[in-house]
């Protein structure tokens, strides 16, 4: 990505291709299953109904009508990903018994706890922490334009990533005015 777009883009996605087909396999699935009939439906609302994506009372209806909703399925796909079932040279499994059997077998993901009975907790407390924070920490002096080449890493990381506030938008309504829109829909959802 970054090579393709260039530097200070927000690109996130770094390394070999290789490393990301499975998480770009499971966004077509997630579209596939339920995201693209609410993209759908949004723009239909947007292109027939008026609806401005742009308008915070806007944004705020449709949260209170749909995120529930969108939730809701969000859940159902990730239950059914969780426990399809797939082929296996050892077998038919599903991800969250491969999720277990991982647990099991490799106890907290193969990381070895160290607790302060071990003798080597307290001779070099600067080693303990996430890899990231490790890496972040030896590449500080090899900033260049708002990346960082992390050792033993070829291709380079953003410094920070972006971050995207999705606080829901305040309601418009007065209190009256919210009582007499629930009363209103309330015979819809029955």
């Amino acid at each position: 990505m970054v090579e393709h777009h260039g530097a200070n883009w927000g690109s996130y996605i770094w390394g070999q291709l290789v490393h990301n087909t499975h998480i770009e396999r499971m966004w077509v699935d997630v579209t596939n299953s339920f995201g693209w009939k609410w993209a759908l439906f949004f723009l239909n609302l947007e292109a027939d109904e008026g609806l401005n994506h742009q308008n915070n009372d806007h944004l705020w209806l449709l949260h209170w009508l749909f995120l529930q909703d969108i939730n809701n399925n969000g859940t159902g796909f990730q239950n059914e990903w969780n426990f399809h079932t797939m082929s296996l040279a050892e077998g038919n499994q599903c991800p969250a018994d491969l999720f277990l059997k991982g647990c099991l077998q490799h106890s907290t993901r193969g990381i070895q706890l160290v607790t302060r009975n071990d003798q080597h907790y307290y001779m070099n407390p600067g080693s303990y922490g996430s890899e990231v924070d490790i890496k972040l920490a030896e590449a500080e002096e090899d900033q260049l334009e708002g990346f960082i080449h992390t050792h033993g890493i070829a291709n380079q990381m953003p410094a920070c990533l972006s971050n995207i506030d999705s606080l829901p938008p305040d309601c418009p309504l007065s209190a009256e005015h919210m009582g007499q829109l629930v009363n209103e829909l309330a015979p819809l959802f029955l």
